[in-house]
């Protein structure tokens, strides 16, 4: 019990720097914005200050809201523990919701999507020069696409269809595109695939889930948790842990 209530105190206090730190954020953002006579630019110190104010304290409610809470937890976490989070997610399943809801609901179109999307992206290269001065071993981050929800269904949807046409029209090498492929995918999403590959300028890994799901089953995971595996270097994915 003692145990449990220090790491119970612990995520409290972690929970509440996250809550402050995006605070910080929201104010400085509502502080730029005041002395900004630039009305574009100002609009967007805005829309900062007001989705600080809200993530990661609250639910995302928007695409915009979503994509910065998958990167504002990611970098926050890096700095407050001292480690590197190599893996950014499976974009495409986690932020379609987000997308499709804001498209339904007139808040977004696809060009301003996609623009949200290439800034997120850039922000791995963005942080060295990795054509002259490329850091030891990379910029060793990676990202999911492709591949199955939960319940099995393929996932291939705009978001997939926006990461690969940033992917091959900008050249990105970083993140590392991990693209996870079955029978069920559409001849399209192979396609794209081929396109980015025959560029010879980017860091693209091909899954086989066919393979790779059933491995996993027969190592002991839930079928559920085996088709939300994530990829890096070794496979990986959600798992409850064990009871001690």
């Amino acid at each position: 019990e003692i145990g449990s209530g220090l790491v119970g105190s612990e995520m409290c206090i972690r929970d509440r720097v996250l809550k402050e730190i995006a605070q910080n954020f929201s104010t400085e953002a509502l502080s730029l914005a005041d002395g900004e006579s630039n009305e574009e630019i100002r609009k967007n110190l805005m829309t900062i200050a007001e989705t600080a104010a809200q993530i990661p304290a609250k639910p995302s409610q928007t695409f915009y809201e979503a994509l910065n809470t998958i990167w504002f937890m990611r970098e926050i976490v890096m700095g407050m523990e001292g480690i590197g989070i190599a893996i950014i997610g499976h974009f495409d399943r986690l932020l379609y919701p987000y997308y499709k809801k804001d498209i339904e609901e007139g808040r977004l179109t696809r060009n301003e999507a996609k623009d949200l999307l290439a800034f997120a992206l850039h922000l791995t290269d963005a942080k060295w020069d990795l054509r002259n001065h490329p850091p030891d071993g990379g910029a060793n981050t990676a990202m999911t696409i492709g591949g199955c929800s939960r319940n099995g269904a393929p996932v291939y949807n705009e978001v997939t269809q926006m990461i690969l046409e940033i992917f091959e029209e900008q050249e990105l090498v970083n993140p590392k595109l991990q693209a996870r492929i079955s029978h069920n995918h559409s001849m399209e999403y192979f396609e794209k695939l081929g396109k980015i590959i025959a560029k010879g300028k980017n860091v693209l890994s091909i899954f086989n889930d066919e393979i790779l799901i059933p491995a996993n089953v027969r190592q002991g995971k839930e079928l559920a948790d085996a088709r939300l595996y994530l990829s890096l270097i070794h496979i990986s994915e959600p798992t409850r842990p064990e009871p001690i």
